[in-house]
């Protein structure tokens, strides 16, 4: 019998409405790793938001990190299968929301570690609050500043009405892929902005692939 890969989501899924694993949840997966089966998490959270709930289930395998950018290691902590923005990309991206005046946040590796470059303001309160010991954080003060680093991925939080025309542009983009919905814990919206490689899906066949599995089931609510 061929090996399955069971993978699901952590928010609105594996969490609950406090974005906190229950006892349940913890003995439950547990017990699928301990009776041999491969189980791994694919989520939109960075490694750093991720390896703690990964500790707590005792994952053993790689487990998908912003929305599939890359994979991370919970035991070793190190990640592969970087993908990035290219130079054209980067650039169309920053003018666009220049021109609609939106100041997202960058996620990028700068100097060997991936940070999150962004300017302070009502829009991101909610967002800092909830990250007050990421040291990922790296505020800046100008927009320029926003875009060093090798980026991977764009979060533009704000209300449904600001974000909405820029999401109607780009997600007719063929080398974009765009998530936009509100956000689980808050009243925001959140628009997701990665490169077309960049998904849960594409990442979970390159897990399969690297765990010599035959085939993929998923749990998303």
């Amino acid at each position: 019998m061929g090996k399955t890969l069971y993978i699901s989501d952590l928010d609105g899924t594996l969490l609950n409405s406090d974005a906190l694993l229950s006892e349940e949840t913890i003995d439950t997966i547990r017990e699928i790793i301990n009776r041999g089966e491969i189980f791994s998490v694919a989520t939109a959270r960075s490694f750093f938001r991720s390896e703690g709930f990964a500790s707590s289930l005792q994952l053993k395998h790689p487990i998908i990190v912003y929305n599939g950018s890359f994979l991370a290691d919970p035991i070793t902590k190190e990640t592969t299968d970087h993908i990035y923005f290219d130079d054209s990309a980067t650039n169309y991206l920053k003018n666009l929301l220049n021109e609609h005046n939106i100041l997202p946040n960058v996620f990028s590796f700068i100097d060997g570690r991936d940070r999150v470059s962004l300017i302070p303001d009502s829009t991101k309160e909610y967002y800092l609050k909830s990250r007050t010991r990421d040291k990922r954080m790296r505020l800046v003060n100008k927009a320029d500043d926003l875009y060093l680093g090798k980026i991977f991925h764009y979060l533009c939080v704000g209300k449904e009405s600001e974000l909405q025309e820029v999401y109607d542009i780009l997600k007719i983009d063929p080398n974009l892929y765009c998530v936009f919905q509100k956000e689980v814990y808050s009243h925001e919206h959140w628009l997701d902005i990665a490169p077309k490689e960049a998904t849960k899906g594409k990442a979970a066949l390159k897990l399969k692939q690297l765990l010599n599995c035959d085939k993929i089931v998923a749990f998303r609510r």
